[in-house]
């Protein structure tokens, strides 16, 4: 791509130079306004692609060879720059008269080098396979040349039949169709061919080129699926820069298209891997479990020996915790996760959980409690496993760090918005959580500084927990203190039994 600049300053000419360098355009120099006259009156030259301009005073030369360059036919719509050591609205004004498109000051020199890196995007070819679809011969030669000047393969038929034939056959990035076509059929026919495809084909981005050109008819073609309406006679770079934009645009929905379907197979392996072993796995760890359960219960060990069953079993505990972990987060992330609502006798919910962990602290000072308020239903609707998750976590997590005093759990029932809300809370009388780490505790893999210290954790606990809640259409919330207590509540919906 070639660059002509103006500029009587050396030391901004060869600033210029350099800056053009780096981004691989040629460089056509001139000092005077009166020097580019010259060279113009010489002979018009097509590699011209884009024209800066230095301004340093008001003289009218300036702009008189702007208004020169404008008139000529092959620089009509040329990109015209104009650098100004302090940008001035009157100046700017008068500049955008003389046929200027862009104005910068000379300390722009950023704005300067993105704006001629995008124009330099803009020139560069482009791959992509475009069916042109013309009756007019000379129109479709014409249109076919400029396309493939810019690096496009060009298909072309002159009727719908035609048309319709190649685009079985091929798969293109872009459509560009007249409306009157050769044969009984219009263009208007082929689209409505391409847009009741079901399959990504009937995606294909779709240019109308029409010498009718009304609002009603904009209207319904934009209706029918067409992207883009160019009138004729036709414009070409207009037909160019549209092209350009809904093919590179094409080509980008289907390469992301493609890796979301290479991503959704290797999920799906992954998945049904992880299947396949994690039956094995808590096979092998219930086993474990199961033998050290039996051991501690025989009479005749002395206290090393109970001591190393204990720590076999709490290592087996830990074991299947990670895999329940690692397997329910997997779920969560493949979107696999489904709800199962059922009849549930919630007063026994917080009871049994209670009950569960009040038998694992029977030896510490810690005080497990849990009540139910009296206008909470017998029975409701839900999702008893995935509650039971929920609550499981958050008890876990109270006991895990609580040393001494109590770990309680409520359930109420609260009024929002006309509707009942069942809301359980664990309140804790633990370390409590500082402010700064409270905003992403929910985040997979993101663990307090305490929770760091803690071996038997993945730090996925909660983000499972905000999936579950999620998908039960509620709500985690987090309320602490350092040094007093934390108090974790997940709200949801109350479905009653019908």
């Amino acid at each position: 791509m070639r660059v002509v600049v103006v500029e009587s300053d050396s030391v901004n000419q060869k600033e210029f130079t350099v800056l053009c360098g780096t981004l691989e355009f040629e460089v056509e120099a001139y000092r005077t306004p009166e020097e580019l006259e010259q060279a113009l009156m010489d002979g018009p030259s097509e590699d011209r692609d884009l024209f800066c301009i230095y301004q340093h005073d008001e003289s009218p030369a300036i702009y008189d060879l702007c208004r020169s360059i404008r008139a000529a036919p092959t620089y009509h719509h040329s990109p015209m720059l104009m650098l100004y050591p302090e940008l001035q609205p009157d100046l700017v004004g008068r500049a955008m008269a003389a046929g200027v498109t862009e104005t910068f000051a000379v300390d722009q020199k950023v704005q300067l080098t993105a704006f001629l890196r995008r124009f330099g995007e803009f020139r560069q070819k482009i791959s992509g396979h475009v069916l042109l679809v013309e009756d007019s011969i000379s129109q479709q030669r014409l249109a076919r040349a400029i396309l493939e000047d810019v690096g496009l393969t060009v298909e072309t038929a002159v009727d719908v039949p035609a048309a319709w034939s190649l685009y079985k056959k091929h798969i293109f990035d872009l459509v560009i169709t007249d409306l009157v076509l050769a044969g009984d059929d219009t263009g208007m026919a082929l689209i409505q061919r391409i847009r009741r495809l079901e399959t990504e084909k009937g995606d294909t981005p779709i240019i109308v080129m029409s010498s009718y050109d009304d609002d009603a008819r904009r209207v319904e073609l934009f209706r029918l699926g067409v992207n883009e309406f160019i009138s004729k006679p036709i414009f070409f770079e207009e037909l160019v820069a549209r092209t350009r934009y809904l093919v590179l645009n094409s080509q980008l929905k289907h390469e992301v298209h493609e890796q979301k379907q290479e991503l959704e197979k290797k999920n799906r392996f992954l998945n049904e891997y992880i299947g396949r072993i994690s039956h094995e796995f808590r096979n092998s760890i219930n086993v474990e479990l199961g033998v050290a359960k039996m051991l501690e219960k025989k009479a005749g060990f002395d206290e090393r020996q109970k001591e190393l069953v204990g720590m076999v079993k709490n290592a087996a505990e830990h074991q299947l915790c990670l895999v329940n972990d690692i397997l329910d987060y997997m779920q969560m992330e493949s979107g696999s996760l489904r709800l199962d609502e059922i009849p549930c006798l919630i007063h026994e919910v917080p009871k049994t959980i209670a009950g569960m962990f009040s038998y694992k602290c029977e030896d510490s000072p810690l005080q497990i409690s849990y009540s139910v308020a009296n206008d909470v239903p017998e029975e409701i609707c839900v999702d008893q496993t995935k509650l039971n998750q929920i609550l499981m976590n958050f008890m876990g997590n109270a006991v895990k760090f609580t040393v001494d005093g109590e770990v309680q759990l409520d359930l109420s029932l609260e009024q929002k918005d006309g509707q009942d809300w069942i809301c359980c809370q664990v309140r804790d009388t633990g370390p409590g959580i500082a402010d700064a780490e409270r905003e992403d505790i929910f985040l997979a893999f993101n663990q307090t500084e305490l929770g760091k210290n803690e071996t038997q954790s993945t730090g996925l606990g909660l983000a499972i927990c905000v999936s579950l809640a999620e998908l039960m259409s509620g709500h985690l919330a987090v309320e602490s203190e350092v040094g007093k207590g934390s108090c974790f509540s997940y709200t949801f919906p109350m479905q009653l039994v019908h």
